[in-house]
């Protein structure tokens, strides 16, 4: 497309123009959330990207799992063994200064190292404060960060996002479009000329306008428009912000996109006022010429920059209705072990983390190496044999271990003669649509009946979306409601789910009216006994719990069980299926 031909880019258009602009401002832009699968288009666009920088920028590809000595820098072992003095080693930050970094996966970039990344993209550094090392190393780069996250709860750390001033999506460009010719950006006139180019007042507080009404709070959204604007007027040869700039800037920085065909359709819906309708003769100039864009009113301006746009869009975006990715994660993940034997490594510790945990060879020559010459001149006034490498028992370090751990979400339900005549339909509708829920974040479900004499169990923790459905469908109802055998049963599965170190939740669908002795007798007093006894043991192990009041009207009983298991006691006595289970689901993500 040419610029003024009027029509509206493509989405790949948008994309080239975006990998050209990052390469005029790299520093103001500081880089690009590029959410793309891996493929052609994708690699297409990196080649794109990286040749906008010039054949002599250094390039550095990384994955998530990069360790911090490795990003950041850190103490090189060899050389300050050899040199007998701290010599800092560069780290990939630093080695891509002035060129750009291409981060494979942002979305499972852990928080510390995004930490890292952030900061050299704010600063212009890398800052090394490790292994007895102080240092900074400059580091000014773009940043590359693809997001391969398949929904809205894999999303790239905020704190790394918000630094990251365009956006573009590249899953819905095919590969044929990709191939297209796009228009030719000049990047080195364009770098010379980005120091000239000024926006207006008015200009500016449009944009900050416009960032608002989107709910862009940050001040770097603002400042990302502005930005954006300035490089997309640079790339023009214009030394002055237009509105297409502006509106370049609202789709690669807020991600907003114009709709042709339904702007169209809606201009031709409009009723033409009768002064309108003949030929307007073109207005004179006044004495200074044609205004200028700093000259537009701010009003008429952010009107402007809004009929870029669909008209419902920015409405839609107040109000919340579109979704935008990178807000947080939708579900609950699970807790955090520190003291794990496996998972992401998040330091290193000077005591073992666990039972027989092994020492880290390099973290410990990191800690001994600063020391080797003090320790050398020591080992000569010392009668001990010499030795060219001196560790002490100091030295040692040992890796720390974070594990994310799953959860487990146990369904006791209440399939008693009681329950089946009141709500039994509506409770296996609503835990039906909870094991579906649970099966998208990932976590197990398991499944407890209690009916009859004792309770049974249906389900063990599994994902397994197709056995859970098939268990609930031939869950019976009927006989009496042995109230205790269930609460042990969920007590002894979320026990042993814990040993497995899941975080568990567990949810008793019933109308606290228990019948059933855990001999299987009817006796009201043993009854009693049995049931208070089982909540308090469930009460003292500290499961979070909670208790759905399944009954048409709120019952005392259920509210007392749900005191004794020190859980949380929801009536819910006109709820459907779907209230029941928005109401199980908002508590579990929380």
């Amino acid at each position: 497309m040419s610029a003024g031909s009027g029509e509206p880019p493509s989405l790949w258009e948008d994309a080239v123009l975006a990998a050209a602009m990052i390469a005029v401002d790299p520093s103001g832009l500081g880089g690009v959330n590029l959410r793309a699968r891996a493929g052609t288009v994708r690699d297409r666009w990196l080649e794109r990207a990286v040749a906008f920088f010039g054949p002599q920028a250094p390039v550095r590809r990384i994955a998530a799992g990069i360790s911090e000595a490795r990003l950041a820098g850190g103490l090189d072992i060899g050389a300050t063994i050899a040199a007998g003095r701290p010599v800092v080693e560069r780290g990939v930050l630093a080695c891509a200064d002035g060129g750009v970094v291409v981060l494979a996966m942002a979305e499972r970039l852990d928080a510390t190292a995004a930490g890292l990344v952030g900061m050299a993209l704010d600063s212009g550094h890398a800052r090394i404060e490790r292994d007895g090392v102080s240092a900074m190393q400059p580091a000014r780069f773009a940043l590359l960060a693809i997001d391969e996250g398949i929904g809205e709860d894999e999303a790239m750390a905020p704190s790394l996002a918000d630094r990251l001033g365009l956006r573009i999506d590249l899953n819905a460009i095919g590969w044929r479009e990709a191939e297209q010719p796009t228009e030719a950006y000049e990047v080195a006139p364009a770098r010379r000329l980005l120091a000239s180019v000024s926006a207006g007042d008015d200009m500016v507080q449009a944009l900050c306008a416009a960032a608002l009404s989107v709910g862009r709070c940050s001040l770097r959204g603002s400042l990302h428009l502005l930005r954006a604007a300035r490089a997309s007027a640079a790339l023009r040869g214009r030394l002055a912000v237009t509105v297409e700039d502006a509106a370049v800037a609202l789709r690669l920085v807020l991600g907003l996109r114009p709709m042709a065909d339904d702007a169209s359709d809606e201009q031709d819906d409009r009723p033409v006022p009768e002064e309108d309708q003949g030929e307007r003769a073109p207005e004179p100039p006044g004495e200074d010429g044609p205004a200028s864009p700093d000259e537009i009113p701010q009003d008429m301006l952010v009107q402007a920059i809004k009929a870029l746009l669909p008209r419902n869009l920015l409405a839609g975006l107040e109000s919340g209705r579109v979704a935008r990715s990178g807000r947080g994660p939708a579900g609950k993940a699970g807790a955090n072990r520190g003291r794990a034997r496996r998972g992401r490594a998040v330091g290193f510790a000077d005591r073992p983390p666990s039972p027989g945990a092994r020492p880290d060879v390099l973290a410990t020559l990191r800690q001994a190496a600063p020391w080797q010459r003090i320790r050398a001149q020591e080992a000569r006034q010392a009668p001990q044999p010499a030795s060219r490498l001196r560790i002490r028992k100091d030295d040692f370090r040992y890796v720390r271990y974070r594990e994310k751990t799953g959860t487990t979400a146990i369904f006791a339900v209440d399939a008693s003669g009681s329950a089946a005549l009141e709500r039994l339909g509506e409770t296996k509708g609503a835990v039906e649509l909870l094991l579906a829920e649970s099966y998208v974040r990932r976590d197990s479900v398991a499944l407890i009946a209690f009916r009859g004499e004792r309770a049974e169990t249906l389900l063990e923790p599994t994902r397994s979306l197709v056995r859970a459905k098939r268990c609930l469908s031939a869950l019976p109802g009927g006989g009496g409601t042995p109230l205790a055998s269930g609460i042990l049963a969920a007590l002894a599965m979320s026990s042993a789910a814990s040993a497995k170190g899941q975080t568990v939740m567990t949810v008793f669908l019933t109308d606290g009216r228990g019948n059933v002795a855990l001999d299987g007798t009817t006796g009201r007093e043993r009854v009693v006994e049995d049931t208070g006894r089982a909540a308090r043991l469930f009460r003292a192990a500290g499961y979070r719990s909670i208790v759905i009041d399944t009954a048409q009207r709120p019952q005392a009983r259920a509210e007392a069980l749900a005191h004794d298991l020190a859980a949380e006691y929801l009536p819910l006595p006109r709820g459907g299926a779907k209230v029941v289970a928005r109401e199980i689901s908002a508590r579990m993500e929380g």
